[in-house]
């Protein structure tokens, strides 16, 4: 009967939630990711990321643009290798996920 009542459940508003990151406050976010010996930000190098990291920090950030309906103009150190290769991951993700058009 259950499975009867909520097949015929009509819904009036849906809306999407990104879950990779959490409000902390209007203008503030966490990404939640704390390293630790088994979930590494870095490689194999102090200036190289840890392909899980790097993973979920463009999920979460990509998640936050998305949300927040914003096409990013990215600028980075120009001698940071890790902030490059974020920025150029984000790029590549705009592409794909269709953002780079809001």
């Amino acid at each position: 009967m259950l499975s009867t009542k909520i097949r015929r459940m009509s819904y009036l508003h849906f809306k999407e939630h990104f879950a990779d990151y959490a409000p902390l406050l209007p203008a503030l976010f966490s990404l939640n990711h704390v390293p630790t010996a088994t979930n590494p930000l870095y490689g194999s190098k102090a200036d190289v990321w840890h392909p899980d990291a790097l993973e979920r920090t463009v999920r979460g950030l990509t998640a936050v643009l998305l949300s927040l309906k914003k096409k990013p103009v990215i600028r980075y150190e120009k001698m940071s290798g890790m902030a490059k290769k974020l920025a150029v991951e984000i790029q590549v993700c705009a592409v794909i996920c269709g953002y780079g058009n809001i």
